[in-house]
């Protein structure tokens, strides 16, 4: 069996002709492409039904939540091992505030570069879908509030997707 050693330059050509893949470019037009549904929602081009929002931050070992709001108000959940509210059906202005919320923050849009992760370590994941096209983001668990962007949506679809607590408890 031969091996062979490649230099930086070829390192550098594979690495752009992974970029370019088809993949790649899909990814890249899924990504586009939920950014334009979300704005064709908001102009009333795109019906509730077609987009759909999912936040999930569920482990294996530490459980967590995953939480989904469609644009037709229905919320669905999974909580293992976590706290969660009762949910409630969301309003059309509510569901409106959190797609504005996704346009400010660019939510299709990857931020953080990957890594190994040490041990123990999660992602949390966002993915939305609008139309036609597909996003899926993460960012490390233990960095959501130093990041500030996933804990905000996370949070946002929490308070419209769940009945207030009871006062007195």
């Amino acid at each position: 069996m031969e091996h062979r050693r490649y230099g930086l330059g070829a390192l550098l050509c594979v690495g752009t002709v992974l970029a370019c893949s088809p993949a790649a470019l899909a990814d890249e037009a899924d990504a586009s492409g939920v950014c334009k549904g979300l704005k064709a929602y908001l102009a009333g081009a795109l019906p509730g039904s077609k987009i759909t929002v999912t936040y999930t931050d569920l482990h294996g070992l530490h459980g967590g939540l995953r939480l989904t709001i469609d644009g037709t108000g229905k919320v669905e959940q999974q909580a293992v091992r976590t706290k969660a509210g009762v949910p409630r059906r969301v309003s059309n202005a509510q569901f409106r505030a959190l797609v504005q919320l996704l346009l400010e923050t660019a939510a299709w849009e990857q931020r953080v570069p990957d890594r190994t992760p040490v041990p123990d370590e999660s992602r949390a994941s966002l993915t939305i879908v609008a139309g036609d096209a597909r996003s899926t983001i993460w960012e490390w668990y233990n960095d959501l509030k130093p990041n500030n962007r996933l804990i905000r949506i996370r949070e946002k679809m929490k308070s419209i997707a769940w009945s207030p607590e009871p006062r007195g408890r």
